[in-house]
């Protein structure tokens, strides 16, 4: 659990168009994780990867995903965002 409201894990942009990049930076120097899950407001997996470490910083590219809302899982910190 986050003790603070300093979000770890920052995407941008937050609603993202269908075949474009999502970009998701970590706060600190990396991220807390070595790997991310994607899934959709009912809880369904839909992309899970590794996170090279050291890095602070990495693009998805969002094809293969409908219209809606989606969460992106890192370590603890869960980050919304939206396919338009």
């Amino acid at each position: 659990m986050i003790s603070n409201n300093k979000h770890e894990v920052i995407l941008s942009p937050y609603q993202v168009e269908l075949n474009a990049i999502l970009t998701v930076r970590s706060s600190n120097e990396s991220f807390k994780g070595n790997s991310y899950t994607i899934s959709d407001k009912t809880g369904k997996l839909i992309r899970k990867g590794s996170i090279s470490q050291g890095i602070n910083e990495f693009k998805l590219c969002i094809v293969g995903f409908k219209t809606g809302e989606y969460c992106i899982t890192i370590g603890l910190d869960i980050e919304k965002f939206s396919v338009i």
